[in-house]
């Protein structure tokens, strides 16, 4: 189940744009979040990893950048190229 999603407050990542950063997983206290390298805010939180990695997954391949898994440990378990 999706806590919440924030997209509409980060402009989207495409191929075209300038600045494009990389996606991260992440484990937080309220469960797993979604959010871009440089960003003061998650794009999203879920409640399994596994949801917010196909999130992750969706926005990674949107902006042609890396998707970046963390465990919950903090250290990157996973990571995707779609560039």
């Amino acid at each position: 189940m999706q806590i919440c999603t924030l997209t509409a407050a980060l402009p989207a990542l495409s191929a075209s744009s300038p600045l494009r950063h990389d996606v991260h997983v992440v484990p937080t206290q309220r469960g797993w979040a979604v959010s871009v390298e440089g960003a003061s805010f998650y794009q999203s939180l879920s409640t399994t990893q596994a949801e917010a990695i196909g999130l992750g997954i969706t926005q990674a391949r949107e902006g042609s950048v890396s998707l970046i898994v963390h465990g919950t440990d903090g250290r990157f378990n996973k990571v995707w190229n779609y560039r």
